[in-house]
C-alpha cells in the first residue's frame, strides 16, 4: 500500500515539474 502511495506522489511531483517547465520555456 505504501509503495503505491509513494509512486503516486512521485508521479504527481513529476507532472508538476513538467507543467512548471512548460510555463518557464
Amino acid at each position: 500500500m505504501m509503495l503505491y502511495v509513494n509512486i503516486g506522489r512521485s508521479f504527481h511531483i513529476h507532472l508538476q515539474v513538467i507543467t512548471l517547465d512548460a510555463h518557464l520555456s
